[in-house]
């Protein structure tokens, strides 16, 4: 199953449902924010498949972007399992940095 994150109408980042997951994971880990954690656990645990930053308030959404941009590729080099898929996920991943990058 195919998930996505959008940035904004026309900007977004689409992967596996597995690394949407795995991503939203990280996010609840590295988020202050109880309001957002919460929004960020629903949407992992009803298998949602989207994650709209507008739907957040500003300052949650600045801190997913800080997130995103800041740490995500280098938690998922250690955290994931070394196996054929792992290069074209991190390539994934540091797609959606970039992208979270631009947006701050």
């Amino acid at each position: 199953m195919a998930a996505i994150v959008v940035f904004e109408p026309g900007v977004d980042w689409t992967a596996g449902g597995g690394v949407f997951e795995w991503t939203l994971e990280y996010l609840i880990r590295h988020v202050t924010d109880a309001a957002a954690a919460e929004r960020l656990r629903e949407i992992v645990d009803n298998n949602l498949g989207s994650l709209w930053l507008d739907d957040f308030d500003d300052e949650a959404r600045q801190e997913i972007l800080d997130a995103l941009s800041t740490g995500l590729v280098e938690e998922a080099e250690q955290d994931l399992p070394e196996t054929d898929h792992k290069k074209p996920t991190l390539e994934n991943l540091q797609e959606l940095a970039a992208l979270a990058q631009s947006a701050t």
